[in-house]
This record gives C-alpha cells, sequence and structure tokens, in this order.
C-alpha cells in the first residue's frame, strides 16, 4: 500500500506501508530463521563428534602399533634372556659336586663319538639300594653300550624303549628290557605303546620303595613330564643323567612360555630337590649354544633354529 504526504517544503513524497499479510510473512521468515538454529548447532556437534572419534581412533590405530611394537620388542628380549640363562646353568656346573667321574658307554656315530654319559662313582654302591647298585635306563635306539657297561660293573639294570620293536625281555642275568616308555606330550606317539609314569614302572616292577642308584634318559622331549614329578619321585634317585631338548616340540607362538617353563625344571633340580650338576656334554651333532653366545649375531637368531639343534647331556648327583 502507498499514500502521498506533503513534506515541510510542500513536495509530495510517495512512501511505502506494510500491509498485515507482508507483516505477517516476515515474521514467520524469522521464526522459521531462529527454528534452524538448533539443527544447525546439531549438525555442527555431530560433525565435532564425528571429527573427534575419527582422530581418536586414528591415535587408537597408532597406540596399538605402538604397543605392538613393545610387545614384540618385549618377546625378543625375553627370548634372548631365556637363551642367556640356559647359558648360564650350562657353563655353570657343579664340578667339586663328585670327586670321582666316568665317562660309560659310547658309539661312533657319523663321525662322533655319541651315546657317552658321565656318572659319579663316589656313591654309586648307596646304603639304601638294593643289593646291587640299580639302574634305569630310558631310550635305547640301537646303542646298548650304557646299559651293558653298567651291568658288566656289577649293576641291575633295566632298559626301556617302546620305539624299538622288540618285546620285554631279560637280556642277561641282572638285565631286563621293558617295551614301555614314559608319558610324554611329544606329537608322534603310537597307538601301540606303552606309556606309563615314572612311578607307574618302580610300582609295576616292585622297586616303588628302592633306591635307584642312576637314572639315564635320551628319551627325545619325554623328560619334561618326568621332570614335573613331584619331590617324592627324586628322593630315590641317587643321580640323573639325560639329554635336554629345551625347544623341541614346541609350537613358535609358545616358544618362550613352554622353554620358560622347562627351564625352570631344570633349576628346580638344583634349588629344590639338591641334585646338584656336575657335568655338561654337548651333544656332537647340535648347535653349540655357549660357543654361539660369545658372538654378535646371537640375538638375531629365530626361535625356529632352536627347534631340534641343542642338544646337552646334563648330569646331576644328589648330595
Amino acid at each position: 500500500m502507498r499514500f502521498c504526504v506533503c513534506d515541510s517544503d510542500g513536495n509530495f513524497r510517495s512512501l511505502a506501508l506494510f500491509s498485515p499479510i507482508s507483516i505477517s510473512m516476515r515474521l514467520r521468515f524469522r521464526r522459521e530463521k531462529l527454528a534452524m538454529v538448533p539443527i544447525l548447532l546439531l549438525s555442527c556437534s555431530l560433525f565435532i563428534l564425528v571429527v573427534l572419534a575419527c582422530l581418536s581412533d586414528q591415535r587408537t590405530k597408532e597406540q596399538a602399533e605402538d604397543d605392538s611394537s613393545i610387545s614384540l620388542l618385549e618377546k625378543e628380549v625375553s627370548f634372548v634372556g631365556l637363551l642367556q640363562s640356559l647359558v648360564d646353568l650350562i657353563s655353570d656346573p657343579q664340578k667339586d659336586a663328585c670327586g670321582s667321574t666316568e665317562d660309560v658307554g659310547g658309539n661312533w656315530d657319523f663321525g662322533f663319538l655319541d651315546g657317552v654319559w658321565t656318572i659319579c662313582l663316589d656313591n654309586l654302591r648307596s646304603p639304601k639300594a638294593s643289593k646291587n647298585c640299580l639302574v634305569y635306563s630310558f631310550g635305547i635306539g640301537n646303542d646298548w653300550s650304557f646299559d651293558d657297561a653298567m651291568h658288566d660293573a656289577g649293576c641291575e639294570v633295566y632298559s626301556f624303549d617302546p620305539t624299538i620293536n622288540k618285546p620285554s625281555h631279560k637280556r642277561s642275568d641282572r638285565h631286563w628290557f621293558y617295551d614301555w616308555g614314559l608319558v610324554t606330550d611329544v606329537p608322534y606317539i603310537r597307538k601301540e605303546w606303552t606309556l606309563l609314569t615314572f612311578e607307574e614302572i618302580r610300582e609295576r616292577l616292585g622297586h616303588k620303595k628302592w633306591f635307584i642308584d642312576v637314572v639315564k634318559m635320551d628319551v627325545e622331549g619325554a623328560e619334561w613330564r618326568f621332570l614335573d614329578s613331584s619331590t617324592a619321585v627324586f628322593d630315590n634317585i641317587g643321580q640323573l643323567t639325560l639329554e635336554i631338548h629345551p625347544f623341541r616340540h614346541i609350537k613358535q607362538n609358545r616358544t618362550i612360555e613352554i622353554a620358560a617353563e622347562r627351564l625352570s625344571l631344570l633349576k628346580r633340580l638344583r634349588t629344590e630337590l639338591d641334585m646338584k650338576l656336575f657335568h655338561v656334554r654337548k651333544n656332537p651333532a647340535a648347535l653349540d649354544l655357549v660357543a654361539l653366545s660369545n658372538f654378535s649375531w646371537f640375538t638375531n637368531l629365530t626361535p625356529a633354529a632352536y627347534q631340534k639343534e641343542i642338544l646337552y647331556e646334563l648330569s646331576f648327583v644328589r648330595i
């Protein structure tokens, strides 16, 4: 709507007035604009939240990568520490624990003298023993040299091996063979093998209360289940000579865990069971861990390299 007015100079001017309809439309437009504010604020808030979430996710991924790197580093350090602990143990036999030692048995195998076991002569014929010294020999293969030598020395010998396809029999006076083996976690067990615990074998033979002067073991990994036996099992054992396989038959994702448990079992012999390590011999066909530890690249070797290649023969005697 427009109308004319006369100003102070007598001139007419045309003015426009807002109609009620026009005013109403403008007010509605303003209300709509005001109504949009919360929506815009909400949109901005959501955008900010999305941005923050993305940044948080990125930080989480970066942290996870950092944690993964730390975890791998810790594992590497633990593995190296584990190897060094093993080196320390086998590098420190208590030679004064036995005054007189003797190497028994052995055969030349592919240019190496293998199957030699070192025993302590100090208390071989213990007063706790039966009429003759008593020997248990686990793991024969085709090498009877240790068993026969101990028999010839006057001991009563019991040999055990389920893997050589021989039935249980009496080999000679005071020497028996049984096709039994020790229970084990190794993966290549056959159903036809008779596997027993050390105590079950003693009970079957009627030796539950007998003192066993020497226990020899070359059982390809079954030694760990035996070493995890109760303290009472070792109370009637004079000396133990065995070949250890610290990294054999372990899944690589459990190398540190299982090998650490095995190392603790060896330490237990010395700390809890009063068995003193008096002799160490490296298997001639295996890696020399002690020698390797002197090289700078020692820590770069992977767990897979140790699976079958570290073999040491350890001799313990009860003091």
